[in-house]
């Protein structure tokens, strides 16, 4: 056989993997030129309509927020101006950097910060936990730096490091979840809310398989909800950590495969002295959906048990 017959032979061999690494190049350049409308993004938008108008009080979480939510970002169930900053799937990642943000970037000094949360947000193997995607491309080299020597950080630093590297892989959820929701605009409606029976099973079900199977709390996300506290404190504010009510049948799910979150929030309560609201057992509220509460009950939630908390917070 000929040098050149060899040749030929390697070349042709070859083109299929230079065809997908040339694929690949451009896919991520396109990935790095998109306008992205996702969590990045609303973290910019917050921090440029924040500034100069600070307000005494912020709530602020995952989609369980949504419900407190007038506009973008304005709250209208509080006695004082409030803020609610709720992105959908995040974890305590996404707000202690955004958090971080305001505190650096802007004038606002809030004097009560309540922080939504729950056992979805912290299951090691849980989907949010697992595409936790504040590491992948919202975290600063700074805050990258600072989840070093954090228990149990090794594979999420590895999986920004390689999210940076390939960023269709760091943009996968945006691209495949997030991408082409955007933000809308959201408007308060105090009417009953309407449930779908079907989709409430449907959601049932997810938790059960992409949260609560083989339950576990992630350590590294705990340290980050530690440090967090200690983060607002240092900036004049108190953190109340919030368990928001959740329909009869999440809260039977959650004692059933996720009772080490119950028996984790209170030992840190009590050892970080951060007070935790536990609102899950009131099935009596109006639902949106079989996790998330209606319009109605938010502002109901807020007057009957955040206000008085703000009260005390700001000495009136």
């Amino acid at each position: 056989m000929s040098l050149f017959t060899s040749s030929s032979k390697f070349k042709e061999s070859a083109k299929p993997l230079v065809l997908f690494l040339t694929v690949q190049a451009i896919a991520c350049t396109l990935v790095l030129l998109v306008p992205w409308t996702g969590a990045g993004w609303f973290q910019d938008l917050i921090v440029e309509q924040v500034d100069g108008d600070s307000r005494d009080v912020v709530i602020m979480g995952d989609s369980k927020v949504f419900p407190f939510v007038d506009g973008r970002i304005d709250c209208p169930f509080f006695e004082q101006p409030a803020y609610a900053f709720a992105w959908d799937s995040s974890t305590v990642l996404y707000h202690r950097i955004l958090y971080d943000r305001l505190i650096h970037e802007t004038s606002l000094r809030p004097r009560v910060v309540f922080y939504s949360l729950g056992a979805n947000n912290f299951a090691e193997e849980g989907l949010h936990v697992q595409r936790d995607y504040a590491i992948r491309f919202v975290a600063r080299p700074k805050d990258l730096i600072g989840y070093t020597g954090m228990k149990g950080s090794l594979p999420f630093l590895a999986d920004a490091f390689f999210s940076r590297l390939y960023p269709i892989y760091g943009r996968r959820i945006e691209i495949t979840h997030l991408m082409f929701r955007g933000y809308k605009m959201r408007e308060i409606d105090l009417s009953p809310p309407e449930r779908d029976l079907i989709a409430d099973q449907n959601y049932l079900l997810i938790y059960q398989r992409g949260f609560f199977s083989n339950y576990k709390v992630s350590e590294f996300h705990m340290e980050n909800l530690k440090r967090f506290s200690e983060e607002v404190r240092a900036s004049g504010a108190e953190l109340i950590l919030l368990d928001l009510p959740v329909t009869q049948e999440m809260r039977d799910l959650e004692k059933e495969f996720a009772q080490e979150w119950d028996d984790r929030i209170q030992r840190f309560s009590e050892d970080n002295q951060v007070r935790y609201l536990d609102l899950r057992d009131h099935p009596e509220m109006l639902f949106r959906d079989i996790n998330h509460l209606s319009n109605i009950s938010a502002k109901e939630v807020s007057e009957r048990w955040l206000q008085p908390l703000v009260d005390e917070g700001l000495g009136q």
